[in-house]
C-alpha cells in the first residue's frame, strides 16, 4: 500500500510508509494498525519494527509489526506466527474469567467452509455445554474480543498451527486447551 519505487528500495527510504501510517491513523482512527513487510521490504532489510517504534509517538493507533515477508515456509507458518503474535499482544492480564466461555483457536478465512464450521461449533457448544464463544482466532474478530481472550474457561484448538497460540494463553492465563 505504500507504493515503493526503485529509489525507495535502493536507498531504504521509509517515508512512504510513515506517510501511510499517518494517513490511515488520521482518516480511520483505528485502535490498531498492523504493519506487514512485503517480500521486497524483507529482502532489503527494512526495519519495520523500528519504524513502528518511532512512529508510535506520532499516531493514536497501536502499531504492530509483522516483518516475515513470506520467506519462512508456507501459509500455515504464517497462520501459526500470526495467531501466536495475537495471543502475545492483545489479551489483557487483568481480565475476569468467564466459566461458560471458550475460544476457538486456529480459524482461518482461507479454510474451506470455515464460517459454517464455526457456526456449527457455536451451536454444538451452546446446546451440549451451555457455553458461549468468546474469541475466534481469527474470523470476524474485533480488537475488543482479542483483549478479553484471557477470560475464557477453555480453548478449542482446531489446527496444529494454533498450538503455539494455545500455549501462550495457557502460560499467561492458565486456560486449558483441547486439540480437536
Amino acid at each position: 500500500t505504500t507504493h515503493m519505487n526503485e529509489d525507495d528500495v535502493v536507498m531504504g527510504d521509509v517515508s512512504r510508509l510513515e506517510a501511510a501510517l499517518l494517513e490511515l491513523d488520521k482518516a480511520y482512527h483505528p485502535k490498531v494498525i498492523f504493519v506487514v513487510a512485503s517480500s521486497i521490504a524483507a529482502v532489503i532489510g527494512t526495519d519495520i519494527q523500528g519504524v513502528c517504534n518511532y512512529m508510535s509517538d506520532r499516531v493514536e493507533a497501536r502499531l504492530i509489526s509483522f516483518d516475515q515477508g513470506g520467506f519462512r515456509g508456507d501459509y500455515s507458518v504464517g497462520c501459526q506466527s500470526v495467531w501466536k503474535l495475537l495471543a502475545e499482544k492483545f489479551p489483557k492480564r487483568e481480565i475476569e474469567k468467564r466459566k461458560n466461555t471458550y475460544n476457538l483457536l486456529g480459524v482461518s478465512a482461507g479454510a474451506y467452509r470455515i464460517r459454517s464450521d464455526v457456526w456449527e461449533l457455536e451451536n454444538l457448544m451452546e446446546e451440549a455445554f451451555h457455553m458461549q464463544l468468546g474469541t475466534c482466532f481469527c474470523l470476524n474478530t474485533s480488537v475488543s474480543e482479542l483483549e478479553t481472550a484471557g477470560g475464557a474457561a477453555i480453548n478449542l484448538v482446531l489446527r496444529d498451527e494454533a498450538l503455539s497460540c494455545a500455549k501462550v494463553l495457557e502460560e499467561r492465563f492458565g486456560t486449558p486447551s483441547y486439540l480437536g
